[in-house]
Protein backbone atom coordinates (compact mmCIF):
# COMPACT_ATOMS: atom_id res chain seq x y z
CA UNK A 1 0.00 0.00 0.00
CA UNK A 2 1.35 3.47 -0.63
CA UNK A 3 1.92 4.59 3.21
CA UNK A 4 1.23 7.91 4.07
CA UNK A 5 4.69 9.40 4.96
CA UNK A 6 5.61 8.53 1.28
CA UNK A 7 2.70 10.41 -0.34
CA UNK A 8 3.31 12.95 1.94
CA UNK A 9 6.95 13.22 0.30
CA UNK A 10 5.71 12.47 -3.18
CA UNK A 11 3.11 15.45 -2.53
CA UNK A 12 5.83 18.14 -1.24
CA UNK A 13 7.44 17.28 -4.65
CA UNK A 14 4.67 17.50 -7.15
CA UNK A 15 4.08 21.50 -5.57
CA UNK A 16 7.62 22.29 -4.91
CA UNK A 17 9.19 21.00 -8.35
CA UNK A 18 8.48 21.71 -11.67
CA UNK A 19 10.27 18.54 -13.42
CA UNK A 20 9.15 17.61 -17.55
CA UNK A 21 6.45 14.98 -18.21
CA UNK A 22 8.20 10.99 -17.82
CA UNK A 23 10.66 10.88 -20.69
CA UNK A 24 9.26 7.06 -22.16
CA UNK A 25 5.84 8.88 -22.97
CA UNK A 26 6.95 12.41 -23.75
CA UNK A 27 6.52 11.33 -27.59
CA UNK A 28 2.69 10.12 -27.05
CA UNK A 29 1.51 12.75 -24.26
CA UNK A 30 2.66 15.91 -26.98
CA UNK A 31 0.59 14.10 -29.91
CA UNK A 32 -2.59 13.40 -27.00
CA UNK A 33 -2.55 16.91 -26.15
CA UNK A 34 -2.36 18.22 -29.55
CA UNK A 35 -5.30 15.54 -30.78
CA UNK A 36 -7.32 16.68 -27.69
CA UNK A 37 -6.20 20.57 -27.27
CA UNK A 38 -5.45 21.94 -31.12
CA UNK A 39 -6.32 25.04 -29.76
CA UNK A 40 -3.90 25.26 -26.71
CA UNK A 41 -2.41 28.51 -26.57
CA UNK A 42 1.36 28.26 -25.71
CA UNK A 43 1.93 28.55 -22.19
CA UNK A 44 -0.22 25.55 -21.16
CA UNK A 45 1.45 22.70 -23.40
CA UNK A 46 4.06 21.71 -21.01
CA UNK A 47 1.31 21.53 -18.20
CA UNK A 48 -1.09 19.50 -20.53
CA UNK A 49 1.81 17.48 -21.86
CA UNK A 50 3.17 16.54 -18.62
CA UNK A 51 -0.68 15.80 -17.27
CA UNK A 52 -0.78 13.28 -20.36
CA UNK A 53 2.52 11.70 -19.55
CA UNK A 54 1.69 11.28 -15.78
CA UNK A 55 -2.01 10.01 -17.01
CA UNK A 56 -0.10 6.94 -19.01
CA UNK A 57 1.95 6.52 -16.20
CA UNK A 58 -1.04 6.25 -13.76
CA UNK A 59 -2.37 3.27 -16.14
CA UNK A 60 0.55 1.82 -16.50
CA UNK A 61 0.84 1.21 -12.81
CA UNK A 62 -3.00 0.07 -12.54
CA UNK A 63 -1.93 -3.09 -15.35
CA UNK A 64 1.21 -3.56 -13.77
CA UNK A 65 1.70 -2.62 -10.00
CA UNK A 66 -2.35 -2.29 -8.58
CA UNK A 67 -4.48 0.23 -7.85
CA UNK A 68 -2.84 1.55 -4.94
CA UNK A 69 -0.02 2.52 -6.82
CA UNK A 70 -2.26 3.83 -9.83
CA UNK A 71 -4.25 5.86 -7.24
CA UNK A 72 -1.09 7.73 -5.90
CA UNK A 73 -0.04 8.37 -9.42
CA UNK A 74 -3.09 9.70 -10.28
CA UNK A 75 -3.14 12.01 -7.06
CA UNK A 76 -0.19 13.09 -7.57
CA UNK A 77 -0.41 14.15 -11.50
CA UNK A 78 -3.62 16.09 -10.66
CA UNK A 79 -2.31 17.71 -7.78
CA UNK A 80 0.58 19.25 -9.47
CA UNK A 81 -1.91 20.51 -12.11
CA UNK A 82 -4.15 21.96 -9.86
CA UNK A 83 -1.77 23.32 -7.24
CA UNK A 84 0.76 24.62 -10.00
CA UNK A 85 -1.17 25.33 -13.14
CA UNK A 86 -4.70 25.76 -12.58
CA UNK A 87 -5.41 27.58 -15.57
CA UNK A 88 -3.75 25.09 -17.68
CA UNK A 89 -6.33 22.91 -15.93
CA UNK A 90 -9.18 25.04 -17.71
CA UNK A 91 -7.46 25.70 -21.01
CA UNK A 92 -9.05 22.12 -21.65
CA UNK A 93 -11.56 21.17 -19.38
CA UNK A 94 -12.60 17.98 -21.19
CA UNK A 95 -9.13 16.05 -20.43
CA UNK A 96 -9.16 17.32 -16.57
CA UNK A 97 -13.22 15.75 -17.06
CA UNK A 98 -11.24 12.39 -18.29
CA UNK A 99 -8.55 12.39 -16.28
CA UNK A 100 -10.51 12.98 -13.16
CA UNK A 101 -13.00 10.18 -13.87
CA UNK A 102 -10.09 7.47 -14.55
CA UNK A 103 -8.49 8.72 -11.07
CA UNK A 104 -12.34 8.24 -9.08
CA UNK A 105 -12.41 5.04 -11.20
CA UNK A 106 -8.84 4.28 -9.67
CA UNK A 107 -10.40 4.97 -6.10
CA UNK A 108 -13.52 2.61 -7.16
CA UNK A 109 -11.43 0.10 -7.56
CA UNK A 110 -10.08 0.25 -3.33
CA UNK A 111 -13.24 0.71 -2.37
CA UNK A 112 -12.36 4.33 -1.68
CA UNK A 113 -16.59 5.58 -2.18
CA UNK A 114 -16.13 8.91 -0.62
CA UNK A 115 -12.74 9.73 -2.58
CA UNK A 116 -14.15 8.83 -5.47
CA UNK A 117 -17.59 11.21 -5.20
CA UNK A 118 -15.46 14.11 -4.47
CA UNK A 119 -13.25 13.48 -7.36
CA UNK A 120 -16.27 13.38 -9.72
CA UNK A 121 -17.65 16.69 -8.53
CA UNK A 122 -14.39 18.50 -9.12
CA UNK A 123 -14.41 16.91 -12.60
CA UNK A 124 -18.35 17.73 -13.00
CA UNK A 125 -17.10 21.16 -12.56
CA UNK A 126 -14.81 20.95 -15.84
CA UNK A 127 -17.33 19.23 -17.46
CA UNK A 128 -19.98 22.16 -17.02
CA UNK A 129 -16.97 24.15 -18.37
CA UNK A 130 -16.54 21.84 -21.30
CA UNK A 131 -19.90 22.41 -21.61
CA UNK A 132 -20.15 26.44 -21.81
CA UNK A 133 -17.98 26.15 -24.44
CA UNK A 134 -19.70 23.79 -26.74
CA UNK A 135 -22.66 25.92 -26.42
CA UNK A 136 -20.42 28.72 -27.16
CA UNK A 137 -19.11 27.34 -29.93
CA UNK A 138 -22.54 26.36 -31.65
CA UNK A 139 -24.21 29.54 -31.18
CA UNK A 140 -21.55 31.37 -32.64
CA UNK A 141 -21.08 29.09 -35.25
CA UNK A 142 -24.86 29.25 -36.06
CA UNK A 143 -24.43 33.00 -36.12
CA UNK A 144 -21.65 33.38 -38.29
CA UNK A 145 -23.97 31.34 -41.30
CA UNK A 146 -26.90 33.81 -40.31
CA UNK A 147 -29.27 31.03 -39.28
CA UNK A 148 -32.52 31.77 -37.22
CA UNK A 149 -31.65 31.44 -33.24
CA UNK A 150 -34.67 28.75 -33.33
CA UNK A 151 -32.25 26.85 -36.02
CA UNK A 152 -31.47 23.11 -34.99
CA UNK A 153 -27.41 22.65 -35.15
CA UNK A 154 -26.27 20.15 -37.66
CA UNK A 155 -27.64 16.63 -35.77
CA UNK A 156 -23.82 15.35 -34.22
CA UNK A 157 -23.58 18.82 -32.89
CA UNK A 158 -26.53 18.72 -30.91
CA UNK A 159 -25.64 16.77 -28.35
CA UNK A 160 -22.24 16.97 -25.94
CA UNK A 161 -19.92 13.84 -24.99
CA UNK A 162 -23.37 11.86 -24.16
CA UNK A 163 -21.11 8.95 -22.80
CA UNK A 164 -18.75 11.24 -20.60
CA UNK A 165 -22.29 12.75 -19.65
CA UNK A 166 -24.12 9.61 -18.85
CA UNK A 167 -20.78 8.42 -16.58
CA UNK A 168 -20.60 11.69 -14.33
CA UNK A 169 -24.84 11.72 -14.13
CA UNK A 170 -24.65 7.80 -12.94
CA UNK A 171 -21.68 8.18 -11.31
CA UNK A 172 -22.75 11.00 -9.26
CA UNK A 173 -26.35 10.32 -8.59
CA UNK A 174 -25.23 6.36 -7.03
CA UNK A 175 -22.90 7.79 -5.21
CA UNK A 176 -24.50 10.82 -3.86
CA UNK A 177 -27.55 8.00 -2.99
CA UNK A 178 -25.17 5.49 -0.95
CA UNK A 179 -22.92 8.26 0.87
CA UNK A 180 -25.18 11.65 1.60
CA UNK A 181 -24.99 12.03 5.53
CA UNK A 182 -28.73 11.97 6.81
CA UNK A 183 -30.06 14.60 8.74
CA UNK A 184 -29.41 14.19 12.51
CA UNK A 185 -32.14 13.47 14.27
CA UNK A 186 -33.26 14.10 16.74
CA UNK A 187 -31.87 17.91 16.32
CA UNK A 188 -30.41 18.96 19.61
CA UNK A 189 -31.35 22.14 21.11
CA UNK A 190 -28.91 24.43 22.96
CA UNK A 191 -27.71 23.21 26.32
CA UNK A 192 -29.07 24.74 29.11
CA UNK A 193 -26.98 26.78 30.87
CA UNK A 194 -24.86 27.39 28.33
CA UNK A 195 -23.89 31.06 27.15
CA UNK A 196 -25.04 31.62 23.80
CA UNK A 197 -22.34 32.63 20.96
CA UNK A 198 -22.89 36.23 19.58
CA UNK A 199 -23.74 35.46 15.94
CA UNK A 200 -24.70 38.10 13.55
CA UNK A 201 -26.62 37.01 10.08
CA UNK A 202 -25.46 38.70 6.74
CA UNK A 203 -27.20 39.08 3.42
CA UNK A 204 -26.38 40.62 0.28
CA UNK A 205 -29.31 42.03 -1.90
CA UNK A 206 -28.20 43.30 -5.01
CA UNK A 207 -30.49 43.26 -8.30
CA UNK A 208 -30.30 44.93 -11.67
CA UNK A 209 -33.53 45.56 -13.37
CA UNK A 210 -34.04 43.43 -15.92
CA UNK A 211 -36.16 43.99 -18.96
CA UNK A 212 -36.50 40.03 -20.05
CA UNK A 213 -38.07 39.54 -16.39
CA UNK A 214 -41.25 37.71 -17.04
CA UNK A 215 -42.85 39.73 -13.96
CA UNK A 216 -41.93 42.76 -13.08
CA UNK A 217 -38.80 45.07 -13.96
CA UNK A 218 -36.86 45.46 -10.40
CA UNK A 219 -36.50 42.33 -8.52
CA UNK A 220 -38.89 42.97 -5.13
CA UNK A 221 -36.36 40.65 -3.00
CA UNK A 222 -34.95 43.24 -1.19
CA UNK A 223 -38.02 44.18 0.10
CA UNK A 224 -39.23 40.80 1.18
CA UNK A 225 -36.66 38.63 2.55
CA UNK A 226 -34.75 41.24 5.09
CA UNK A 227 -38.08 41.56 6.64
CA UNK A 228 -37.85 37.21 6.98
CA UNK A 229 -34.31 37.45 8.31
CA UNK A 230 -34.64 40.44 10.69
CA UNK A 231 -37.59 38.55 12.29
CA UNK A 232 -35.47 35.59 12.78
CA UNK A 233 -32.70 37.33 14.25
CA UNK A 234 -34.87 39.66 16.73
CA UNK A 235 -37.00 36.09 17.85
CA UNK A 236 -34.20 33.82 18.25
CA UNK A 237 -32.17 36.15 19.67
CA UNK A 238 -29.41 36.36 17.74
CA UNK A 239 -26.87 39.18 17.36
CA UNK A 240 -27.76 41.61 14.39
CA UNK A 241 -28.20 41.53 10.46
CA UNK A 242 -26.41 43.19 8.17
CA UNK A 243 -27.75 43.71 5.08
CA UNK A 244 -25.20 44.65 1.77
CA UNK A 245 -26.72 46.85 -0.87
CA UNK A 246 -23.85 47.52 -2.28
CA UNK A 247 -21.16 45.10 -3.69
CA UNK A 248 -17.44 44.91 -2.80
CA UNK A 249 -16.81 43.72 -5.99
CA UNK A 250 -19.20 45.83 -8.53
CA UNK A 251 -17.58 44.74 -11.36
CA UNK A 252 -18.96 40.90 -10.24
CA UNK A 253 -21.91 39.32 -10.09
CA UNK A 254 -22.94 39.05 -6.31
CA UNK A 255 -21.45 35.64 -5.56
CA UNK A 256 -18.00 37.02 -5.94
CA UNK A 257 -18.68 39.66 -3.18
CA UNK A 258 -19.68 36.71 -0.22
CA UNK A 259 -17.13 35.22 1.09
CA UNK A 260 -14.92 39.34 0.94
CA UNK A 261 -18.30 40.33 3.11
CA UNK A 262 -17.82 37.82 5.19
CA UNK A 263 -14.41 37.69 5.73
CA UNK A 264 -14.18 41.63 6.57
CA UNK A 265 -17.53 41.20 8.88
CA UNK A 266 -15.56 39.03 11.14
CA UNK A 267 -12.23 41.16 11.17
CA UNK A 268 -14.47 44.28 12.03
CA UNK A 269 -16.05 42.64 14.99
CA UNK A 270 -13.87 40.29 16.83
CA UNK A 271 -16.79 39.82 19.75
CA UNK A 272 -18.79 38.04 17.04
CA UNK A 273 -18.41 34.16 17.32
CA UNK A 274 -20.43 33.11 14.21
CA UNK A 275 -21.14 34.83 11.18
CA UNK A 276 -24.32 33.25 9.51
CA UNK A 277 -24.74 33.97 5.34
CA UNK A 278 -27.84 33.96 4.06
CA UNK A 279 -28.61 34.97 0.25
CA UNK A 280 -31.54 37.21 -0.90
CA UNK A 281 -33.19 34.29 -2.18
CA UNK A 282 -33.47 32.69 0.96
CA UNK A 283 -36.22 32.24 3.95
CA UNK A 284 -36.23 31.27 7.41
CA UNK A 285 -39.18 28.60 7.11
CA UNK A 286 -39.04 27.43 10.71
CA UNK A 287 -38.36 29.66 14.23
CA UNK A 288 -38.89 26.60 16.59
CA UNK A 289 -34.91 25.34 15.04
CA UNK A 290 -32.37 28.31 15.80
CA UNK A 291 -29.15 28.56 14.69
CA UNK A 292 -27.91 27.72 18.12
CA UNK A 293 -29.74 24.55 17.70
CA UNK A 294 -28.00 23.92 14.31
CA UNK A 295 -24.52 24.40 16.00
CA UNK A 296 -25.65 22.41 19.03
CA UNK A 297 -26.52 19.40 16.24
CA UNK A 298 -23.94 19.93 14.25
CA UNK A 299 -21.01 21.62 15.85
CA UNK A 300 -22.15 20.64 19.70
CA UNK A 301 -19.63 22.59 21.98
CA UNK A 302 -19.65 19.92 24.34
CA UNK A 303 -17.45 18.22 22.93
CA UNK A 304 -14.12 18.23 20.94
CA UNK A 305 -15.29 17.23 17.63
CA UNK A 306 -17.75 20.07 17.77
CA UNK A 307 -15.41 22.22 19.45
CA UNK A 308 -13.07 22.00 16.11
CA UNK A 309 -16.02 22.57 13.61
CA UNK A 310 -15.43 26.33 11.82
CA UNK A 311 -17.23 26.15 8.68
CA UNK A 312 -20.60 24.62 8.07
CA UNK A 313 -22.85 24.04 4.54
CA UNK A 314 -25.18 22.19 2.54
CA UNK A 315 -24.16 19.50 0.48
CA UNK A 316 -25.95 18.17 -2.56
CA UNK A 317 -25.16 16.00 -5.80
CA UNK A 318 -22.83 18.64 -7.18
CA UNK A 319 -20.55 18.99 -4.13
CA UNK A 320 -21.85 22.48 -1.85
CA UNK A 321 -24.87 25.16 -1.89
CA UNK A 322 -23.25 28.11 -0.17
CA UNK A 323 -26.69 30.51 -0.57
CA UNK A 324 -26.84 29.41 3.57
CA UNK A 325 -23.57 28.51 5.72
CA UNK A 326 -21.76 29.17 8.89
CA UNK A 327 -18.45 30.32 9.19
CA UNK A 328 -16.96 30.53 13.18
CA UNK A 329 -14.58 33.52 14.11
CA UNK A 330 -11.22 31.77 14.00
CA UNK A 331 -7.81 31.89 12.44
CA UNK A 332 -8.62 28.79 10.24
CA UNK A 333 -11.51 30.66 8.86
CA UNK A 334 -9.45 33.29 7.74
CA UNK A 335 -7.52 31.53 6.30
CA UNK A 336 -9.63 29.44 4.51
CA UNK A 337 -11.80 32.36 3.41
CA UNK A 338 -8.10 33.77 1.74
CA UNK A 339 -7.90 30.68 -0.55
CA UNK A 340 -11.48 31.02 -1.12
CA UNK A 341 -10.88 34.33 -3.01
CA UNK A 342 -7.76 33.14 -4.29
CA UNK A 343 -9.40 30.34 -6.06
CA UNK A 344 -9.43 29.94 -10.14
CA UNK A 345 -12.47 27.36 -9.32
CA UNK A 346 -15.17 29.70 -10.67
CA UNK A 347 -17.53 27.74 -12.95
CA UNK A 348 -19.97 27.35 -10.52
CA UNK A 349 -19.30 30.60 -9.09
CA UNK A 350 -18.59 30.82 -5.14
CA UNK A 351 -19.86 27.46 -5.02
CA UNK A 352 -17.16 26.01 -6.42
CA UNK A 353 -14.39 28.38 -4.92
CA UNK A 354 -15.79 27.04 -1.22
CA UNK A 355 -15.67 23.25 -2.62
CA UNK A 356 -12.54 22.99 -3.95
CA UNK A 357 -10.98 24.68 -0.48
CA UNK A 358 -12.55 23.07 1.91
CA UNK A 359 -11.77 19.27 0.25
CA UNK A 360 -8.42 19.86 -0.76
CA UNK A 361 -6.46 19.67 2.41
CA UNK A 362 -7.56 15.98 2.59
CA UNK A 363 -8.53 15.19 -0.90
CA UNK A 364 -4.43 14.34 -1.84
CA UNK A 365 -3.30 12.90 1.48
CA UNK A 366 -3.55 9.05 3.23
CA UNK A 367 -4.13 7.44 0.40
CA UNK A 368 -4.42 4.16 2.58
CA UNK A 369 -7.78 5.41 3.44
CA UNK A 370 -11.03 7.09 2.35
CA UNK A 371 -11.65 10.63 1.96
CA UNK A 372 -12.75 12.36 4.92
CA UNK A 373 -13.67 16.15 5.42
CA UNK A 374 -10.83 18.15 7.65
CA UNK A 375 -12.41 18.15 11.06
CA UNK A 376 -12.87 22.16 10.60
CA UNK A 377 -15.36 21.21 8.26
CA UNK A 378 -19.08 20.07 8.45
CA UNK A 379 -21.42 19.24 5.48
CA UNK A 380 -24.76 18.77 6.64
CA UNK A 381 -28.49 17.85 5.20
CA UNK A 382 -30.09 20.38 2.97
CA UNK A 383 -32.81 19.55 5.19
CA UNK A 384 -31.28 21.46 7.85
CA UNK A 385 -30.20 24.46 5.80
CA UNK A 386 -30.77 25.14 2.89
CA UNK A 387 -33.09 23.16 1.11
CA UNK A 388 -34.84 23.58 -2.44
CA UNK A 389 -37.73 24.25 -4.37
CA UNK A 390 -38.60 22.79 -8.01
CA UNK A 391 -36.64 22.87 -10.69
CA UNK A 392 -33.44 22.97 -8.59
CA UNK A 393 -34.47 20.08 -6.11
CA UNK A 394 -34.97 17.97 -9.01
CA UNK A 395 -32.75 18.87 -12.06
CA UNK A 396 -29.63 18.88 -9.69
CA UNK A 397 -30.79 16.53 -7.87
CA UNK A 398 -31.19 18.30 -4.86
CA UNK A 399 -33.50 17.76 -1.58
CA UNK A 400 -36.95 19.57 -1.87
CA UNK A 401 -38.35 21.89 1.00
CA UNK A 402 -41.12 20.29 3.11
CA UNK A 403 -42.85 21.93 5.55
CA UNK A 404 -40.75 22.15 8.89
CA UNK A 405 -37.32 22.70 7.31
CA UNK A 406 -35.01 25.15 8.56
CA UNK A 407 -34.73 27.08 5.22
CA UNK A 408 -36.32 27.51 1.91
CA UNK A 409 -33.89 28.94 -0.77
CA UNK A 410 -35.17 29.34 -4.53
CA UNK A 411 -32.12 28.82 -6.18
CA UNK A 412 -32.34 28.12 -10.11
CA UNK A 413 -35.94 29.40 -9.05
CA UNK A 414 -35.56 33.17 -10.02
CA UNK A 415 -37.67 36.25 -9.66
CA UNK A 416 -37.89 36.83 -12.67
CA UNK A 417 -40.40 33.75 -13.18
CA UNK A 418 -43.75 33.90 -12.12
CA UNK A 419 -44.82 30.46 -10.76
CA UNK A 420 -41.04 31.37 -8.46
CA UNK A 421 -42.16 34.86 -7.78
CA UNK A 422 -45.33 33.58 -6.41
CA UNK A 423 -43.80 30.85 -4.55
CA UNK A 424 -41.43 33.51 -2.63
CA UNK A 425 -44.78 35.37 -2.13
CA UNK A 426 -46.23 32.20 -0.69
CA UNK A 427 -43.09 31.63 1.22
CA UNK A 428 -42.51 35.01 3.04
CA UNK A 429 -46.26 34.57 4.43
CA UNK A 430 -45.33 31.21 5.83
CA UNK A 431 -42.71 32.75 7.48
CA UNK A 432 -45.17 35.36 9.14
CA UNK A 433 -47.37 33.05 10.29
CA UNK A 434 -44.18 31.36 11.81
CA UNK A 435 -42.91 34.11 14.14
CA UNK A 436 -46.32 34.91 14.65
CA UNK A 437 -46.71 31.56 16.93
CA UNK A 438 -43.17 31.26 17.79
CA UNK A 439 -43.57 32.27 21.62
CA UNK A 440 -46.31 29.57 21.90
CA UNK A 441 -43.46 26.65 20.81
CA UNK A 442 -40.57 28.03 22.61
CA UNK A 443 -39.84 29.47 26.22
CA UNK A 444 -36.29 29.30 25.82
CA UNK A 445 -35.39 32.17 23.10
Amino acid sequence: MLSSVVFLLLFQWVVLTESAEPEQYSGVAAQLVEDECEDARPQFIQPLRTLAANGLIAQEDLHLRGPETSLGSWMAALAKLLHLDPYAAFECPLIMTSHIRKAADSALYLLQKKRARVLLQIGNMFKLSAMSRWYTEVADEQQRLGLPMNTPPPTKKQRFQPRMQMDYQLGLALLTQQLLEPPVEPRKRWPAGLPKPKIDVLSICVYSPDKTSNTVLDSPLPGMTPENHKQYVAQTGLNNYVMHDKLLMPDREAHYSKFLVVYQHLQQNPGTEWVFFMDCDAFFTTFDFTVFDLLATYADPTTEAGQKVNFIVAEDTGGINTGVFLVRNTPWSFDYLQRVTLSPFTTAWDQSMFFTAAVNATLFSDLDHDFQLPPEVRFVHQKHLNAFVPPASKDWGGYEWQVGDFARHFAGCPWQEKPCLDLMYETLEHGRRQYSNVGNARTDL
